[in-house]
C-alpha cells in the first residue's frame, strides 16, 4: 500500500510557481545549501495593482496627518474626499474577547463609510485603518514591523536628484508591469530579467541536480505573471488548491470508493510508468481490500495492468530521456502534493470571531460587502499544509508566492479598498496563529510587497500609481513592532514629492529588504551582489554587504 509519507519521499522536492501560489521545497542534503538541518520558509503576500498604503496605514501625527488630510479630505466638499478619520476606535484583545457582527468596531451603512471611519492606534506613527483589526492586534503583541516608504530603487534619491542627468532612476515608472518585473528581479534598471528567488533555485539546485531535485525551490498560489521565482535553469511549480492533473490516474483511496473505474486509472498510470521509462507497478503493492464494510458488499479488487515481465521503456535519445524523467517527476509531485493538501489541519486556537482558522466569515459577520471573499484566506491555508509537510519531511527551504488582487484603485477605491484590506487582516491573523501551533514562528517570515505605492491625491474616484508605499513584515523571530525608516512628506510638491501629484519618492529600497531576507534565508553574503547588482549603492560600508540593510530583526 502507497502511505502519504511513501509518496512524499519519492518527490525529491516542490516547488510551485507563477500562477497560483508559490512555495519553495528545498533539497534535504543539497550541498549548496547552508550547514545544518534547519528550516526557514519565506513568503511573500503580493499586493497586486499597487497598495494604497497611505489608508492602509494612515498618519498618527498631528503635523503628518493634517498633511494627509489637506490633500485627501476633499476640502470645501468633504463627501468626496478619501481620506481616513482619524477618530480611534477601541480595540479588544482578541485572544481573550472575540468580534462578533454586533461588535466591529468599523461597523457602518456600507464600505465606503467603514473603511474612512477610524483608526486603532499602534503607539508608533502610523495607525492602522478600523477594517484591520486584527493586524493592529499583531502589531500591539509586537509580531510585525511596519516598512516606511519602500519603493524600487537603483540608487538612493532625493527631490533635487529627480531633475540630475547623474542620478539613476528607475525605468518605466508608475508602469505595472515594469515596476512589478523590478520588484521580481531584484533591480530597477531593466524590464526584464530571472527572479531573485529563481536565482537562488539556480543556486541550490542548478542542473546537475536535477536528477534528485528536479522542480527547484518555488511555489507560486494565484501570482500569475511573476518572475520572482523563475530562474536561469530552474522554474516553480504551480499549485492549484484543486489540482485536476492526471485525474484519469488516480491512486485508489485505500478506504475504497463506490466509483467502479479505478481499474481503468491503474492501468493507465501502468501504461504511463512504461513509456516514460520508470519500473513497472507491480500489482501487488495495489491490492485493495476485496470487501468494503462501507459498502456491504464484496467487489472485484482493482489492480493496475501488469508489465513487470516488459523491459523499461528507456530512449537512447538524451533529450527524450530527460522528458521521460520530467514526466514520472510530474506524476509523483502531483501525488504528493494532492497528499498534502488533503490532510485536515486542525488548531486549537479560533480566529478574530471565534471560528476555526482558516475559515471564512460570512457577509453578514464582516458587515461589509464582500465579493470574491476568502480565496486569499484559502490560499493561506494550502501554504500551511505544504511548510507542514516540508518541515516533517525535512525539505530545508521554502518559498512561496501568493497573490492578493484587487489593489488597482483607479475607480471604486471606497467600495474596493475596504474588503480586500479586510481579507488581508483576518488571513495574516489566521496564518500568524496557524504557524504558532505548528512550531514555525520563528522559522518563517511574511512580509508584504506591491507594484508600488498609490498617489496621495485622489483623482475623484480613487488614487492612481505613485512609488513609495508602506509594508509590513511578520515572523522569523521578530519580537518588536516598530516603523523601519522615514516617514515622508506627504505634502503636495513638497520634499518628498516626485512631482506635484503626491508619488513619494521611497527612502527604502525593496532590494534592501529583499537581500536581507535572502541572507537570513541562507543565502552566503558574498553572492547577495550577483542577486542584487546596485545592492552596493545602499552599503554604508563598502566592505561590507550588510550594511545595506534595514535591520529587519530577525533571530538568526
Amino acid at each position: 500500500m502507497h502511505s502519504r509519507r511513501s509518496f512524499l519521499k519519492t518527490t525529491g522536492a516542490f516547488g510551485l510557481s507563477a500562477g497560483c501560489f508559490l512555495p519553495i521545497l528545498s533539497a534535504r542534503e543539497s550541498p549548496s545549501l547552508p550547514a545544518g538541518d534547519d528550516y526557514k520558509a519565506l513568503v511573500c503576500v503580493y499586493l497586486h495593482g499597487g497598495n494604497d498604503s497611505l489608508n492602509m496605514l494612515p498618519p498618527a501625527e498631528a503635523a503628518n496627518y493634517q498633511e494627509y488630510f489637506d490633500v485627501r479630505g476633499g476640502g470645501d466638499n468633504p463627501e468626496e474626499g478619501i481620506a481616513v478619520s482619524n477618530t480611534v476606535f477601541d480595540l479588544p484583545d482578541l485572544d481573550s474577547q472575540k468580534l462578533s457582527s454586533s461588535t466591529n468596531p468599523y461597523a457602518a451603512e456600507d464600505n465606503q463609510s467603514a473603511g474612512l471611519k477610524g483608526v486603532y492606534e499602534t503607539g508608533l506613527g502610523l495607525n492602522v485603518n478600523g477594517v484591520m483589526p486584527e493586524i493592529a492586534h499583531l502589531i500591539r503583541k509586537q509580531k510585525i514591523k511596519i516598512l516606511s516608504n519602500v519603493g524600487n530603487l537603483v540608487e538612493p534619491l532625493t527631490k533635487e536628484d529627480i531633475a540630475s542627468v547623474y542620478k539613476e532612476k528607475p525605468s518605466y515608472l508608475f508602469s505595472h508591469d515594469n515596476q512589478r518585473m523590478q520588484v521580481d528581479i531584484g533591480r530597477a534598471d531593466l524590464d526584464n530579467g530571472f527572479g531573485w528567488a529563481g536565482r537562488i533555485a539556480d543556486l541550490w539546485f542548478g542542473t546537475e541536480k536535477y536528477d534528485a531535485f528536479p522542480f527547484g525551490m518555488n511555489f507560486s498560489l494565484r501570482a500569475r505573471g511573476s518572475r520572482m521565482l523563475e530562474g536561469t535553469k530552474t522554474r516553480p511549480y504551480v499549485v492549484q488548491p484543486n489540482p485536476v492533473a492526471f485525474n484519469k490516474m488516480r491512486l485508489m483511496p485505500a478506504g475504497g470508493t463506490r466509483w467502479i473505474q479505478w481499474d481503468e486509472h491503474l492501468n493507465r498510470r501502468s501504461m504511463y510508468h512504461y513509456l516514460y521509462g520508470a519500473d513497472a507497478m507491480k500489482p501487488g503493492d495495489y491490492s485493495y481490500a476485496e470487501y468494503n464494510e462501507n459498502w456491504g458488499f464484496y467487489n472485484d479488487v482493482p489492480r493496475p495492468l501488469d508489465l513487470t515481465g516488459r523491459t523499461k521503456e528507456v530512449s537512447p535519445n538524451f533529450l527524450k530521456r530527460v522528458y521521460q524523467k520530467m514526466g514520472m517527476n510530474a506524476l509523483r509531485t502531483n501525488d504528493a502534493v494532492l497528499a498534502a493538501l488533503g490532510e485536515e489541519l486542525s488548531f486549537d486556537q479560533k480566529n478574530s470571531y471565534n471560528e476555526d482558522l482558516f475559515s471564512v466569515p460570512e457577509e453578514e459577520t464582516l458587515g461589509l460587502t464582500m465579493n470574491n471573499f476568502g480565496r486569499f484566506i484559502q490560499n493561506l491555508e494550502t501554504i500551511a499544509k505544504m511548510m507542514k509537510v516540508g518541515a516533517s519531511e525535512g525539505y530545508r527551504r521554502q518559498i512561496f508566492l501568493v497573490q492578493h488582487g484587487g489593489f488597482d484603485t483607479h475607480g471604486s477605491q471606497l467600495e474596493v479598498h475596504p474588503r480586500i484590506l479586510r481579507e488581508l487582516s483576518l488571513g495574516m491573523e489566521h496564518f500568524s496563529s496557524a504557524l504558532e501551533e505548528l512550531g514555525l514562528s520563528e522559522k518563517v517570515v511574511t512580509y508584504t510587497t506591491s507594484d508600488f505605492g498609490r498617489t496621495v491625491s485622489s483623482n475623484g474616484d480613487g488614487t492612481d500609481h505613485g512609488w513609495g508605499g508602506n509594508q509590513m513584515i511578520m515572523g522569523g523571530g521578530i519580537n518588536q513592532s516598530e516603523i523601519i525608516g522615514k516617514l515622508p512628506s506627504l505634502a503636495i510638491g513638497g520634499a518628498d514629492d516626485y512631482s506635484k501629484q503626491g508619488r513619494i519618492i521611497p527612502s527604502i529600497a525593496n532590494i534592501q529588504v529583499q537581500a536581507e531576507l535572502a541572507h537570513w534565508f541562507g543565502v552566503d553574503k558574498n553572492y547577495l551582489p550577483e542577486l542584487f547588482p546596485h545592492i552596493s549603492n545602499f552599503q554604508s560600508d563598502a566592505n561590507d554587504v550588510t550594511s545595506s540593510f534595514v535591520n529587519l530583526g530577525f533571530s538568526s
